[in-house]
């Protein structure tokens, strides 16, 4: 079964001339772990936005789910992404008025779960990366690696079909990087989500089942 397909996806930013990603194809099968590599200014981020259904590209289409993605509204778009698709950005992202509960329970109380369900399921995962002593704390209170490991349990709590992570671990040192980068992957194997990754790090993307290249708005395995 095929989570995501891309097919010959073209991206260009308003105003220039060149496409950032041409002609991309893309599959991603049911419970695998990929992982994509490319030099700073390749096009992975902009890949990855439309991956996660954040960015429409300019032409082609984003199948996700056995949706089209690209047919779909805004609003729309918004509420199949909430349902289906988990994000963890390399800057954590957290709201640093919530605690780090609330940040973790969000996407569900978004799909009017009940709090209290939303609370025990965010707490749950929060466990399952040995930080549920984290709970009651806020974002500037915590370490780095620990900030990541709760963008990792939030964008896993509601159990999403795909989980894409734009270097997740990129403004972390190397002991942290392998940490938060194989807590990721046992979270996504124990719940059986498929990911996609964005890494710079080639022994990071060696834990993965496959390694793709983007080089010059091109997508190799």
């Amino acid at each position: 079964m095929h989570v995501i397909q891309l097919r010959d996806i073209c991206y260009k930013y308003q105003g220039c001339k060149d496409d950032v990603l041409r002609g991309i194809n893309f599959t991603l099968k049911d419970k695998s772990i990929v992982s994509i590599m490319g030099n700073s200014g390749s096009g992975k981020s902009t890949l990855l936005s439309i991956l996660g259904a954040i960015v429409s590209p300019s032409s082609g289409t984003v199948n996700i789910c056995g949706v089209d993605v690209t047919k779909l509204n805004d609003d729309k778009v918004t509420t199949f992404r909430s349902g289906n698709i988990g994000y963890v950005y390399q800057n954590h992202c957290l709201l640093k008025d919530f605690s780090v509960i609330e940040n973790v329970a969000l996407p569900l109380l978004l799909q009017n779960v009940k709090e209290s369900k939303s609370y025990d399921d965010a707490l749950s995962v929060l466990k399952s990366l040995n930080i549920e002593y984290t709970a009651n704390r806020f974002p500037s209170e915590l370490s780095g690696g620990e900030r990541q490991r709760i963008a990792i349990a939030r964008a896993i709590v509601n159990r999403p079909k795909v989980i894409v992570a734009d270097e997740p671990t990129g403004s972390l040192d190397e002991s942290q990087s392998v940490n938060v980068f194989s807590l990721l992957l046992k979270l996504v194997r124990l719940y059986n989500i498929s990911c996609v990754v964005a890494t710079h790090n080639l022994s990071l993307a060696h834990m993965t089942n496959v390694v793709y290249n983007l080089k010059d708005g091109v997508l190799s395995s």
